[in-house]
This record gives C-alpha cells, sequence and structure tokens, in this order.
C-alpha cells in the first residue's frame, strides 16, 4: 500500500480486522517496540524515531515489523557509521552539512532538507566503492551473520524524526536508506537484499 499515512492506517487497520494473526503481530511488535532488551534502542529510532508529542500506533507497528522480519531473514542489510556528533535540527543545515563532511572514506553525504513533515528526504548517502554490509541468516545452528559486498551507490539520507512508513517506502523503493536519528551518533544505513513491497 501506497498513499497517504492516513489511506495507509486505515489499510493496516482493514487488515487487522481481515486476519487476527496480522492484528496479533503488530500488537505484539508495539509491545516490544519500548523494551531496549529485546529491539536495540539504536535499531527502533533508526527505522521510526516519532516526535515526543506522538505515540507510536499501529501504522509504525506494522512497517516496523515488516522491516524488522525483513533484517532477521537476511532480505535487509545493514552497515553502522560511527560519527563524532550527534545531528542537529533540520533547520541548521550548514551544522549538520560539516557534521556529514567528517564521513570516513568511502562515505559522503549531503544534507538538503525539504521544508516540512512529509518531505521525500532530508539529502543523500553514497559510497564510491564495495562496502561490507551484515545480514542474518537462519540456519540449523541458529541464526547466523553473512556479510555481502555491495557496490557503489547512493540511497535517500534521513535525519532526525521518521516514521517506519518512510523507512520502509525508502528501503523497498529506493533500495535503502541512510538513517541519522537524533540523539544518537552512528548512521544505520539499511539496504535491500531482496525485500519487495507488499
Amino acid at each position: 500500500m501506497i498513499g497517504s499515512r492516513e489511506e495507509n492506517l486505515k489499510y493496516v487497520r482493514k487488515s487487522m480486522c481481515r486476519n487476527p494473526k496480522v492484528g496479533e503481530t503488530v500488537f505484539k511488535i508495539m509491545s516490544i517496540m519500548g523494551d531496549s532488551l529485546i529491539i536495540p534502542r539504536q535499531i527502533l529510532d533508526a527505522i521510526v524515531q516519532r516526535w515526543e508529542r506522538y505515540e507510536l500506533d499501529e501504522l509504525d507497528g506494522f512497517y516496523f515489523s515488516r522491516i524488522y522480519a525483513g533484517i532477521l531473514k537476511g532480505k535487509i542489510g545493514l552497515a553502522q557509521i560511527e560519527m563524532e556528533e550527534e545531528p542537529k535540527n533540520d533547520k541548521m543545515i550548514d551544522e549538520n552539512n560539516e557534521i556529514l563532511s567528517n564521513l570516513p572514506d568511502p562515505f559522503y553525504a549531503k544534507f538538503i532538507p525539504d521544508a516540512g513533515r512529509g518531505a521525500c528526504d532530508d539529502g543523500f548517502l553514497g559510497w564510491n566503492t564495495k562496502v561490507i554490509f551484515e545480514t542474518q541468516l537462519n540456519s540449523k545452528e541458529g541464526r547466523i551473520n553473512k556479510d555481502i559486498l555491495v557496490n557503489k551507490s547512493i540511497v535517500p539520507l534521513e535525519i532526525g524524526y521518521t516514521e517506519a512508513m518512510t523507512t520502509y517506502l525508502h528501503i523497498v523503493q529506493n533500495g535503502g536508506v541512510a538513517r541519522y536519528p537524533y540523539n544518537n551518533t552512528k548512521i544505520m544505513i539499511f539496504y535491500n537484499n531482496g525485500i519487495s513491497i507488499d
């Protein structure tokens, strides 16, 4: 489902009513999203980080579950970049670009925020040589990590607050997304390793 937040929320709620397993999964995910012992805060904030005045809802739980399942099934690869500073407010364009100018090789980025909520992205992040992304696979021995090499690429950059639906759509439509949440010194890059829109 692609469309406005309201259309997506309506779709998710109908799906939950039609298929109780969808509803059960969404509410289970929502119940553990705030538990950092189960889902590390860094992963949660990279996937969805809402303003304090907005509570997580079924739409966040639905798309978070899609992304988290993609990670656990090896269909989304992850790479992290340690930064020296946390990102600044969207209005601080020069300051954010100064922080991004210190990315380690082979990464580069530009903060170009669109105005207001609902903007497509906040710029881009790219790499000019192959980069290792970590994926997870299930095996007879349990869950194992497997590295994949990803050729040079560019993905949308999202700084600060974002919704799980936005993160998901970037992954499936743009091949990935680089997330730099507030109150965090790491950029997490999600790379599409075979997840498709449903």
